[in-house]
């Protein structure tokens, strides 16, 4: 018996040294069952030199392993943080598993408090879009209007401009390297900091911007009434911080084990 349990516990210490630690998930503290895709720790170029200004310098960036939201957070996800806390709904709705939208940067960031999560910063939300290949729409280099959830060209059958939003989840074609969808188009996504110029050198696991005389906050991804030029992954947008843009913005979530400690 002392034997068997003895080479029990030696194979176990080997399988634990092979696998090693055990990695935390993100919690569900608020039994919202938000599905999340682990980012990979690596390295990519963010920005763009064919874009506009902004998007330059491109920049080495290095960052640490985390978690993103698979999808945009839905509105029945941000319509329980509004029962439980007594929060103001947001002025549009299209249905249970439609983005939320017409949310300001605050309302963003007081869901994330209330349900244990963060915005993704600026350099997380691009190379969950890019990866390690610098790719410039989620798929790949090449635009693909079918991937999207965008204006369609004029070769299109259907070249009318999406009214509304679409269910999360609806080009699970356009999935980027780490499998996140809705990357290009649907809604605009808040990020975590201030807008500001890029740095000059690389940087490794880049905070988010919380000072300066801008005012300004960043949203990323475009929507879907963005032509594909705009839905391009290193495409930035500036926007007030109590601007909801009517049924165009929401956000997405974002959690790592640092989180935690």
């Amino acid at each position: 018996m002392r034997a068997s349990l003895a080479g029990y516990l030696s194979a176990l210490v080997v399988a634990v040294a092979c696998w090693g630690p055990v990695r935390a998930q993100p919690p569900d503290a608020r039994g919202l069952k938000i599905a999340f895709v682990k980012v990979p720790a690596g390295s990519f170029d963010m920005g763009w030199e064919k874009g506009c200004v902004d998007e330059r310098p491109v920049h080495r960036v290095t960052l640490s392993e985390f978690w993103i939201g698979k999808y945009e957070l839905t509105q029945a996800q941000y319509l329980a943080f509004c029962q439980a806390t007594k929060h103001k709904p947001p002025r549009y709705r299209f249905g249970d598993n439609y983005p939320v939208v017409s949310v300001t940067h605050a309302d963003a960031e007081e869901f994330c408090k209330w349900a244990g999560y963060r915005l993704p910063t600026e350099a997380e939300w691009e190379y969950a879009a890019r990866g390690p290949e610098n790719r410039l729409y989620p798929w790949g280099d090449e635009w693909d209007p079918a991937k999207a959830v965008g204006i369609p060209p004029e070769d299109v059958k259907d070249n009318m401009p999406h009214t509304k939003p679409l269910p999360v989840g609806s080009r699970p074609s356009g999935a980027s390297w780490c499998g996140a969808l809705d990357l290009a188009g649907n809604v605009w996504e808040w990020v975590a900091g201030l807008y500001a110029p890029y740095p000059e050198g690389p940087v490794t696991d880049p905070p988010p911007v919380t000072t300066g005389v801008d005012t300004w906050w960043v949203a990323r991804g475009g929507s879907c009434r963005c032509k594909g030029v705009h839905l391009r992954s290193t495409l930035r947008a500036r926007r007030d911080a109590a601007y909801p843009s009517w049924d165009t913005i929401g956000f997405r979530v974002a959690w790592s084990e640092r989180d935690a400690e």
